[in-house]
């Protein structure tokens, strides 16, 4: 077995050594498609949560109407429906967090298989990342929901009712 000079200025004679290297090329290659695919990810994924609560908030207008018929304040209507959406956000947050934990687990045992059964962990998230692009969309999430709730709750309830 020959080695392999590498950009590290070093040579390589075991070939996990060079598979390791050479899948660290690899990813360094596709890292912009990877970083594009992820941010489409997040903002389609915001979109949907905000445009669900949105169309969720427009379906229950007359439910507002009511609500405010029957004395309950503004602020008590928006915190009907923040509380709602903080639970849709923490419950999409939760399910993606777990979807992406498993895929990483999954693609990492496939890569353990591919190089020759190292025990290494290829591919990894930075958790405090994930973390505050976590808390960034629920944040973003309840701002989105309080505007147009906060809006629909200064209508006169007879407007809703019609609505």
């Amino acid at each position: 077995m020959g080695s392999e000079q590498l950009h590290l200025g070093y040579e390589l004679d075991d070939e996990r050594a060079v598979y390791i290297s050479s899948f660290n090329d690899f990813l360094k290659e596709i890292r912009p498609i990877l970083d594009v695919l992820t941010f489409v990810s997040w903002v389609l994924s915001f979109f949907l949560v905000v445009s669900y609560i949105g169309c969720h908030i427009n379906d229950n207008s007359k439910n507002v109407g009511i609500l405010r018929t029957l004395g309950i304040s503004r602020k008590n209507t928006a915190k009907i429906f923040l509380y709602e959406s903080i639970f849709i956000s923490f419950l999409s947050i939760l399910i993606a967090n777990i979807l992406a934990s498993a895929g990483l687990r999954q693609a990492n045992k496939y890569l353990y298989v591919t190089a020759e059964n190292m025990q290494i962990s290829f591919i990894s998230i930075n958790r405090g990342i994930w973390f505050v692009v976590d808390i960034v969309l629920l944040i973003l999430v309840v701002s989105c929901t309080y505007i147009p709730i906060y809006n629909m709750s200064k209508k006169k309830p007879i407007v809703l009712l019609d609505g």
